[in-house]
């Protein structure tokens, strides 16, 4: 009945209306482990509880029942199961959380925990972090966790220091690696068939031996879990992958025509600015890096430009410095100036 595996849950696809409420629970008695339906009540009952009182109820019975059957996916995480102290249900939701993490050492569950003791106080819980994570420190999410409110994050240097250093291809190998077509990409990204055991395989290894399978593989499935983990806001396993397959295409195959580098690029145009979290910020600088340094490459390659471009959707926000970089950058040339008027700049 439980997958193998965490699925993809679009919780707003099976969100009902206020109104549907009880309709999607009559469903839901007959269908118990359609996860994506008692996700979708779960989301409208969280975002509609101040309106309607009578959804706290109901709530903490789909959080309880969440943790209670998978407490180590990353969607116990999310912004879905946070409670105030105060809120219907916080006692003994925290009496749960405190039995599920002596029945397992699971760092995602651990972490889930911890972000919900966090959610609303928006601080550090030092003693709680040293219960939960003793012996874990170089764990992602927990480096992630220990610095949520650390301006000056040290998450991703070693990963910023790895591919900054990394060669950008000589042109014989940017037309070798011209068989990979952009079209058929982003058909492959969203292939149902892409699997957490693919995606484990190649996500450190797509650069070895680069097919548009593998590539399709990594961005389809980071795509397609882009959840909002409350203050962490991203998920640092995914972005540490999307940030190696970006910085592989800008690398390797800047001029890939049609859509793909929109999605490619998409994962960090996401605005945090003013945030507590995982900062995108040092990674959208390491990205501009790239680009600046193929734009000088091929001057007259219009697609190149155009590509370039893509990564200044709304990084004004995020990382204001980069997005005048590259703007300034491409602005030199005839070429640049029209790819920005292509781009609307």
């Amino acid at each position: 009945m439980i997958p193998k595996e965490e699925p993809y849950l679009n919780l707003w696809e099976e969100m009902p209306c206020s109104n549907e409420v009880e309709q999607f629970e009559a469903r839901l008695a007959g269908e118990p482990f359609n996860f994506e339906l008692r996700a979708g009540l779960m989301t409208r009952y969280h975002i509609s509880r101040e309106k309607y009182p009578q959804f706290e109820e109901p709530l903490l019975k789909h959080i309880l029942w969440f943790v209670e059957q998978v407490p180590d996916w990353k969607l116990c995480g999310t912004h879905n199961f946070a409670l105030r102290q105060t809120d219907f249900g916080y006692a003994k939701m925290k009496d749960v959380w405190e039995r599920k993490i002596l029945e397992s050492d699971n760092v995602m569950r651990r972490v889930n925990y911890y972000l919900f003791e966090y959610y609303y106080e928006n601080r550090h819980l030092p003693e709680l972090f040293e219960r939960l994570f003793d012996g874990k420190e170089e764990n992602i999410w927990v480096k992630a966790i220990k610095q949520i409110n650390v301006c000056d994050q040290d998450l991703f240097t070693d990963l910023i220091a790895e591919e900054g250093c990394k060669p950008i291809a000589t042109n014989k190998q940017i037309e070798k690696y011209s068989a990979i077509d952009g079209d058929e990409l982003v058909k492959l990204m969203f292939d149902d068939n892409i699997t957490f055991k693919n995606y484990e395989k190649f996500k450190n290894t797509f650069h070895l031996n680069v097919t548009t399978q593998k590539l399709a593989c990594v961005l389809g499935y980071t795509w397609n879990r882009q959840l909002h983990f409350s203050q962490l806001l991203h998920d640092p396993e995914i972005i540490e992958s999307q940030t190696k397959v970006a910085a592989w295409f800008i690398r390797n195959r800047p001029d890939i025509c049609g859509n793909a580098m929109h999605f490619i690029m998409f994962p960090f145009l996401m605005s945090d600015s003013g945030r507590s979290g995982v900062r995108l910020e040092p990674l959208i600088t390491l990205l501009t890096d790239l680009w600046l340094q193929q734009v000088d490459r091929f001057p007259d390659n219009l697609i190149i430009a155009r590509n370039a471009v893509k990564l200044c959707r709304r990084i004004h926000i995020t990382s204001p410095d980069d997005h005048k970089r590259i703007m300034k950058h491409v602005g030199k040339t005839a070429v640049g100036k029209r790819a920005l008027r292509l781009e609307r700049y």
